[in-house]
């Protein structure tokens, strides 16, 4: 398999001007209200089992944190006090609603709560698979800055990194360790790879590398993050074509 890595930066310079543009601070005063609003997604896919048809989560929390104020529970988008979400349906730009609109406290908000109860895998050769939660349950804090703004409206996307989130244990188990991408806006990256760059190869991973220290190159571990990852086949014929589509983590 050839490995081909892009610096994460480099390639959404005009994605994260338009990011900051649409999403750009209003600074809510904080003495009236605002509309919140969550999705959630899985922008890429990527397990460590072949044959997976179905990742199951039950999320029953989800809450934000206001600057010098407390944590705010927020409803679910069902109505219940569980969700159960198959992440598989919704990736490649494609997301549902995790949180409908809902008026909050204007203001500064710095943190993002998300509680799982219970996930499994569905396979279709083994059957369920359960993802094992720590302790029997899990919380997972995100530090996500927003303003929501007086009388204005904040679209947020959870993206649920499943190519990272799901771990082998090396014993035949697998772990759930969310990874959680948080931001206002979805984007993608999108190209082709030419068939000589395959070389001797019929497949090709491409590496999507957060450019941290904004360098402009791919530096080890912890100075830049690798962000996910993607594996394409070659085409029969020309040039193959790759869409990758993923969230800009906060910065």
């Amino acid at each position: 398999m050839r490995k081909i890595g892009y610096g994460f930066l480099l390639f959404l310079v005009a994605a994260s001007s338009l990011f900051l543009v649409n999403c750009g601070s209003s600074g809510g005063s904080g003495n009236g209200t605002g509309t919140l609003s969550m999705n959630v997604t899985d922008s890429k896919p990527a397990l460590p089992v072949g044959d997976i048809e179905q990742v199951l989560i039950t999320i029953d929390e989800i809450q934000v944190h206001k600057s010098g104020g407390g944590w705010t529970q927020l409803e679910l988008a069902n109505g219940d006090p569980e969700y159960q979400l198959d992440l598989l349906q919704y990736h490649d730009g494609d997301t549902t609603a995790l949180v409908l609109p809902i008026d909050l406290s204007s203001g500064r908000y710095t943190q993002i709560r998300l509680g799982v109860k219970e996930a499994h895998m569905v396979s279709t050769s083994l059957g369920n698979i359960p993802l094992e939660i720590p302790s029997d349950y899990l919380k997972t804090d995100k530090n996500f800055e927003f303003d929501l703004p007086t009388g204005g409206s904040v679209a947020i996307t959870i993206d649920f990194d499943l190519s990272q989130s799901v771990v082998a244990t090396g014993s035949g188990t697998y772990q759930l360790k969310p990874v959680l991408h948080i931001v206002k806006a979805p984007t993608s990256i999108e190209g082709s790879i030419l068939a000589t760059s395959f070389g001797a190869f019929t497949e090709a991973e491409i590496v999507v590398t957060w450019d941290k220290d904004n360098d402009g190159q791919v530096d080890s571990y912890p100075v830049d993050e690798e962000y996910t990852r993607l594996v394409v086949t070659k085409a029969n014929s020309g040039p193959t074509p790759f869409k990758i589509y993923f969230v800009v983590p906060n910065q």
